[in-house]
């Protein structure tokens, strides 16, 4: 197991993303932790798209450890759903691009209960940039539009 660089480390701390879980709902209990949700060729995926915070219920860890709050599924949807295009294109041969649409396809389309909300449009949209912490993603338009029709 290969920690998380400090760098990115330190980066991901001062998101706003990483202080609460992204799974944000009734059962949240316990402090933050950091999930890899995505494996490539064995081994974690170390880049900020693909780490998820959680609650020490979702993460089923400390108290919470025989519990059944940890749903590996639901955190990789989160994790692909942050991801843009040239991220999984770094990865040609995961099957990362036909997870995000089977999870997309599945779940919807995740947005960060904690982000600000985008204004609706009333045309379909070419490209549009949400904001997820500090960092600009590119989503989808063909995803983009799907939602707003």
């Amino acid at each position: 197991m290969t920690p998380i660089p400090l760098k990115m480390r330190r980066e991901m701390a001062e998101m706003p993303f990483y202080k609460h879980c992204a799974r944000h709902n009734d059962e949240c209990n316990g402090r933050i932790t950091w999930e890899h949700a995505l494996i490539v060729a064995g081994k974690r995926l170390n880049e900020i798209w693909a780490i998820v915070p959680l609650c020490a219920y979702h993460h089923s860890v400390d108290y919470h450890q025989d519990g059944a709050g940890l749903v590996k599924e639901l955190n990789k949807w989160i994790a692909l759903c942050r991801s843009t295009p040239e991220d999984l294109a770094k990865y040609p041969r995961s099957g990362f691009e036909q997870m995000k649409k089977y999870l997309i396809s599945k779940y919807g389309l995740w947005v960060d209960p904690f982000a600000p909300k985008v204004p609706v449009v009333e045309k379909p949209v070419e490209n549009l940039g949400i904001l997820w912490g500090n960092r600009q993603d590119s989503l989808d338009a063909h995803l983009l539009n799907k939602v707003f029709q």
